[in-house]
């Protein structure tokens, strides 16, 4: 009996390791600060500290944007590196196209999401950039 219950104990264990080392092995930190530039608008910050992220992690961030005049706002991310982050990683904004009230901060939120499937990224970086238009 005492054999069975240290060999059930051993599988156990063997089972208990397998399981841990496949959940460390799609473990992966990926470490950014992404620029942002602004025309025609001002922001609140220059940078976004995404922090530390994770497979699977969606991350917000709010910048606050005014425009002297009334005006709408175009947005554009560029500049992925390494270029293949582009593909596991994604950009969405608050921001839908209304129109920005002239001297008003308006904030906009950033969504940044991670796919469970990124590989060989374990830091990037891309600009977002922000252009204001005067209606």
């Amino acid at each position: 009996m005492k054999l069975t219950t240290f060999l059930a104990a051993a599988f156990i264990c063997i089972a208990l390791a397998a399981i841990v080392n496949a959940a460390v092995s799609n473990f992966i930190q990926i470490h950014n600060v992404g620029n942002v530039n602004v025309f025609g608008v001002e922001c609140d910050t220059s940078q976004i500290d995404w922090g530390t992220l994770y497979r699977g992690d969606t991350v917000n961030y709010t910048i606050q944007l005014k425009a002297s005049e009334a005006s709408t706002l175009s947005f554009y991310v560029t500049g992925w590196s390494p270029a293949s982050a582009a593909d596991f990683l994604s950009l969405n904004r608050s921001y839908m196209g209304e129109t920005l009230e002239a001297n008003v901060w308006t904030s906009v939120t950033f969504t940044l999401s991670v796919s469970q499937d990124v590989i060989d990224v374990t830091a990037f970086s891309f600009d977002v950039t922000i252009t204001g238009t005067k209606i």
